[in-house]
């Protein structure tokens, strides 16, 4: 599946402050919704979300037509910076 209409989520790892590592969010992408999903069957469907971009109905929607599913969540907090 490939969503063309939407900026891809970009994110910038700042290393400076010591040993302490500040990831802030520049572009996020619009979340991924159920019916972006194609109703056909799948062997294995990947939900890598990394800033909320995979929604939990999303996620439902991979599992009715996927063998498998991973689901890899990547941010518990995030800051955006415009």
């Amino acid at each position: 599946m490939k969503i063309t209409h939407q900026l891809t989520t970009e994110f910038f790892a700042d290393f400076t402050l010591g040993e302490e590592r500040v990831l802030t969010a520049g572009n996020i992408c619009e979340p991924i919704q159920p019916e972006d999903i194609p109703d056909v069957e799948f062997e294995l469907g990947l939900a890598v979300g990394i800033a909320s971009e995979v929604l939990p109905e999303t996620v439902e929607q991979m599992i009715q037509v996927s063998r498998f599913v991973v689901v890899d969540i990547q941010v518990k907090q995030l800051q955006t910076v415009r």
